[in-house]
């Protein structure tokens, strides 16, 4: 089979969290003109939060995916492709023959191992990332960061290929790349930025889709959002497992712009009670505010003592 004939034909159905379509359809006019994006990085930098505000601030069409050969066709004239691919000469080529501009976001790698460590606990399509080769071990594994089971992952070929997706697009010199800290410090900076590389206007406000899909809407979606803030690995990760991890992928580091300095005093205990913590499930009163989990539990121990009962 020819390779663009391989490349045409359809495997499989969509993958992913997709828009309706009366939602993200639209159609092309002289002052909303045809635009393909394809937003290709590692898992857990950010993808489908970028891709979720474009699609609503552009109308596009939201197709996420987790191999090219399911991308469906016919395609739309205003497409948000999402997925996480090598950089290989035969996506290449499609990207170029459907008129997509690529957009690629680097976020720390120890950010994107520890989110992708927690995010495969509760959403098992983390096999089908680059079809199994990131090699996450199954959720059942359930060991914190600062674990043997972490830093055995963290520093195998599995994870090398999970970082590598950004590090491959990084050298793309046609990628519009962005990184997840400029995301995270100011969104309604980076993605105006970004509109103008990619030499368009938003058809409706950017702080409505910022404001539409916050921090909290991803925590709602399939465990999409967690802490949501950089450097999290500083809370979790304690220095010597950093220092082996960095220099088992340090040229990866090093091509995207990151390092771990400076020296944390994490210690284990303090990683495994920090980790506990920002993983305690989040309680909410009658009204759906958010409780400190430990004052409810120390109020829940005085009614008893002093009643004689269960709150």
């Amino acid at each position: 089979m020819r390779v663009k004939d391989w490349w045409r034909q359809r495997s499989g159905e969509r993958q992913g969290l997709n828009e309706s379509a009366d939602a993200s359809r639209s159609t092309a006019t002289p002052a909303n003109p045809p635009l393909r994006v394809a937003v290709v990085s590692s898992p857990r930098c950010g993808n489908t939060w970028l891709s979720k505000i474009l699609s609503s601030a552009s109308r596009l069409e939201t197709i996420a995916v987790h191999n090219p050969r399911d991308i469906p066709r016919p395609l739309g004239n205003s497409v948000m492709l999402q997925l996480h691919w090598y950089r290989e000469p035969n996506f290449q080529m499609f990207l170029r023959e459907h008129g997509f501009r690529v957009i690629t976001i680097a976020r720390h790698p120890l950010d994107v191992l520890v989110s992708s460590w927690r995010f495969r606990l509760f959403d098992n399509t983390h096999h089908r990332w680059l079809e199994g080769n990131t090699e996450l071990p199954a959720r059942r594994i359930d060991a914190a960061p600062c674990s043997s089971a972490f830093v055995t992952y963290a520093t195998s070929f599995g994870a090398e290929n999970l970082l590598c997706v950004s590090y491959l697009w990084w050298h793309d010199p046609n990628a519009i790349r962005l990184r997840y800290e400029d995301m995270a410090a100011d969104p309604l900076w980076t993605f105006r930025g970004l509109y103008r590389a990619l030499g368009r206007e938003p058809a409706i406000s950017l702080e409505d889709s910022l404001h539409r899909f916050d921090l909290e809407w991803f925590r709602r979606v399939h465990h999409h959002g967690w802490q949501g803030r950089p450097d999290i690995w500083r809370e979790l990760i304690p220095w010597a497992d950093a220092v082996a991890i960095f220099q088992r992928h340090r040229r990866l580091f090093e091509i995207l712009g990151y390092d771990i300095f400076p020296e944390t005093t994490l210690s284990h205990d303090d990683a495994l009670l920090n980790w506990r913590q920002l993983n305690a499930p989040v309680v909410r009163d009658q009204k759906g505010d958010e409780v400190d989990e430990a004052m409810l539990a120390k109020r829940s121990k005085t009614y008893q003592a002093w009643t004689g009962k269960q709150p």
